[in-house]
């Protein structure tokens, strides 16, 4: 049996809303925790893995609980990895076997799995381990990209304002309005209101502290 993969094309880092500083970081813990895990799993680059303080070494259940902690990551590390655009598919070329008239007839046939959804029924196998490792070390570069970014505009008089002027449309997210009815004239209305009055007290407050408000960026913002 053979397995590959196509690499995925160089691109900016594709976040419709991109994750705050301490996001990432949490992001790039749990990349990092299921690299660690695979590593201590599988007979490759054990050298390079440190062990899980949740995981005895001793533990005569060691290889349940690298399952279970592999399992409860699974779902979270999809996620990050789909959110980052890091391409998680393998094709895998298997053998298959069917009877017609008697006879056994074989062929190869290339079968698509995901690298971590279908960790465990790639596991032992070199090639996949190459490309899991790949994937998450492009995840951990695209979050770690990011994350720089993210403590850079927290010092950004900009971002802060953006933050503000934006979070109206955040509070009818939390309220329970759809996204698809994002668009309706109700929703934009009310949005728009909220912005407004957000404009307002930023600009009260900016003239009160004699700040210098660069009303182009706030008109852009309001659009």
């Amino acid at each position: 049996m053979a397995a590959h993969t196509t690499a995925p094309s160089p691109q900016q880092v594709p976040f419709v809303r991109p994750p705050g500083y301490k996001k990432c970081g949490r992001i790039l813990q749990r990349l990092r925790r299921m690299q660690n895990l695979i590593r201590l799993r599988e007979p490759w680059e054990q050298n390079l893995a440190q062990e899980d303080p949740t995981i005895p070494k001793q533990a005569p259940q060691r290889r349940i609980l690298l399952d279970r902690e592999i399992n409860r990551l699974i779902p979270l590390v999809v996620e990050h990895l789909g959110t980052a655009e890091v391409n998680t598919e393998v094709i895998v070329q298997e053998l298959d076997q069917r009877l017609d008239n008697e006879r056994i007839i074989q062929r190869h046939v290339d079968r698509p799995y995901d690298l971590f959804e279908s960790y465990f029924e790639l596991e032992g196998r070199s090639d996949t381990f190459i490309f899991q490792m790949q994937a998450l070390e492009r995840g951990i570069g695209v979050y770690s990209a990011r994350r720089e970014r993210a403590f850079r505009e927290m010092f950004s008089p900009i971002t802060w304002l953006a933050w503000a002027v934006s979070l109206p449309i955040l509070v009818l997210e939390r309220a329970g309005v759809p996204m698809e009815d994002a668009s309706s004239s109700g929703v934009q209305a009310v949005a728009w209101l909220l912005r407004l009055g957000m404009f307002v007290l930023i600009a009260l407050v900016g003239t009160k502290l004699g700040v210098s408000i660069p009303w182009d960026k706030i008109g852009s913002l309001l659009k």
